[in-house]
């Protein structure tokens, strides 16, 4: 505080005259600067007890920050933060966007010095303090770095972890620090058509009252990540040069009740590109999958036309570990504009912004020419009356049984086994040795499981079967096609991830020669050999050890 505040009885007067320390004339001036500009930063504390007074001016006489970069002050308070709340009840790992995703966004965007930048949900503000490092960058003049301070970053968040966001801003040379706690779903009508850039990522999954001022009722009235989105675009300049990058949930893409939101985008705006990211990009926070829309004011030239890029390997180990790996990724690629599929504008009753295409090249064949392929009992679950799916005689297989080994060669064991009676009164397709089993419904399906029935067997609803047809390809060709297939590119997230029938119907299957077909069957039968060696050894090592 200032002049005549207080500190265990103390005026500041009163320490001073004690310690006869400088530092403490400097730390008075600094809170009551702070305190005027800040206030909303600080809420006021009482030290009772004039020894801790004492001690943290010592603590704190050992330091010179003055000297110290600003940028490096932000990273180590953003360190202080993340590690501090990593794991809590309290944490904040929502709020953060990984560093390397930021950059990539702000890359594209290219912020210049003279515009503004908005961050409506700016969480902790890694988004403004990578922009802001951006144009820094790129400006020398005095007055550039003033406007850079006070006109150009903005960022509002409906939760008290604003204030943090405010302190980073500061601690990173932001002196003006235009950050704000409140609604901005609430709030359109400040910030409507005021600014040159938007970028964020929106909340996801929650609900709002504030959208009857917006250009799109959502279905269901309340849907947040529609208003979220809707928020970012009208709060864009009226100018062909307003751009914005949003984080969206994947279902933005392509479900169907946000096709109004999507038709809407299209007649406004021009989608520049999307960017597909990898679920585990948010670890160890979440496996939401999301995506990058990247949209520019329409203007004048029209596009029928956008890139979409897929990250799978973002410079990061895929697990919850995200350890770094070398060598380029596809961020990389992506910035290079080098492995983008090019779609054309959607322009039927979904609008989806995620296509999935499947081309078949001359001499391939599509997986229905050659193959059956069947979804497992739809009306069979662990679920089910238990004697049902426990005490019967006929494997039913589950995703459990392909995720305990991932890669199965010859699948013969199951927990659960149906009745008779489940078998006649269910009537659930039975699925004959060598059908290749892969999960199409859940996470699951995005792990890549493969099994090879190594007998008759049921199949639950989660499992979908690929029976080869009889002289048409040899069953271990196929299974050696879906060992190196990845399901992810021909999966939509409708709440969940699946794959439909109808488009593994039009996977494209290379035509083997016969040289290559002989050399695939020797190699996976010798594999399908040794996997029933190792669980008869399996089962004799078990038996002994019992």
């Amino acid at each position: 505080g200032g002049k005549g505040t207080e500190i265990a009885g103390f005026s500041w007067e009163d320490i001073e005259q004690k310690q006869g320390n400088s530092l403490l004339k400097a730390i008075r001036s600094m809170f009551a600067e702070l305190q005027r500009d800040y206030s909303p930063l600080f809420k006021q504390t009482k030290i009772s007890n004039p020894k801790n007074m004492e001690r943290l001016v010592e603590i704190l006489s050992a330091f010179r920050l003055s000297s110290i970069r600003c940028d490096i002050k932000g990273l180590a308070f953003e360190h202080f933060i993340h590690s501090y709340t990593r794991g809590t009840k309290n944490d904040l790992g929502q709020y953060f966007t990984p560093r390397h995703i930021v950059k990539m966004m702000v890359y594209f965007l290219k912020p210049q010095i003279g515009e503004t930048i908005y961050d409506p949900f700016c969480g902790t503000g890694g988004m403004l303090i990578e922009c802001f490092r951006y144009i820094n960058q790129h400006i020398q003049e005095s007055h550039h770095k003033k406007m850079l301070k006070e006109r150009t970053l903005y960022g509002r968040d409906n939760a008290d972890v604003a204030r943090i966001a405010m302190m980073n801003m500061i601690m990173f040379g932001d002196g003006h620090s235009n950050i704000e706690q409140g609604d901005s779903y609430a709030l359109l009508s400040q910030t409507k058509s005021k600014y040159d850039i938007v970028i964020t990522n929106i909340p996801f999954s929650q609900q709002t009252d504030f959208y009857e001022n917006y250009p799109v009722i959502p279905t269901g009235t309340k849907n947040g990540d529609s208003i979220a989105v809707q928020h970012c675009l009208e709060s864009l300049k009226n100018i062909e040069t307003a751009r914005a990058a949003i984080i969206v949930p994947i279902g933005f893409l392509y479900k169907s009740e946000l096709s109004p939101e999507r038709k809407y985008i299209l007649n406004n705006w021009n989608i520049d590109r999307v960017v597909e990211l990898s679920p585990k990009c948010f670890q160890p926070y979440t496996e939401q999958q999301t995506a990058v829309l990247l949209v520019n004011k329409k203007n004048t030239t029209k596009t029928t036309s956008f890139a979409y890029y897929r990250i799978a390997n973002d410079g990061y180990s895929q697990d919850g570990y995200r350890v770094p790996l070398p060598g380029e990724n596809d961020i990389d690629r992506t910035i290079d504009d080098q492995g983008a599929d090019y779609f054309l504008t959607d322009t039927s009753e979904q609008a989806r912004f995620k296509q999935i295409k499947l081309f078949v090249r001359a001499g391939e064949f599509q997986l229905r020419d050659i193959a059956d392929i069947i979804g497992g009992a739809g009306n069979i679950s662990p679920k089910t009356k238990y004697d049902d799916v426990h005490n019967g005689v006929h494997p039913f297989m589950m995703v459990a049984d392909l995720a305990k080994s991932h890669i199965n060669y010859c699948l013969t064991d199951s927990i659960y086994r149906l009745t008779d009676q489940a078998v006649e009164e269910k009537k659930p397709h039975l699925f004959p040795k060598n059908t290749i089993l892969i999960p199409t419904s859940g996470k699951a399906c995005l792990k890549n499981h493969r099994a090879l029935l190594g007998m008759d067997a049921y199949a639950a609803s989660t499992l979908t079967g690929i029976e080869a047809k009889q002289n048409k390809i040899h069953p271990f060709c196929l299974f050696h096609f879906f060992l190196n297939f990845d399901v992810e590119k021909i999966t939509y997230d409708l709440g969940y991830p699946g794959i439909t029938v109808k488009t593994l119907e039009k996977v494209p299957i290379p035509n083997y020669s016969d040289q290559k077909q002989r050399e695939i069957i020797e190699q996976v039968d010798e594999a399908v050999n040794l996997s029933k060696k190792l669980k008869i050894r399996h089962t004799e090592i078990v038996a002994t050890t019992v």
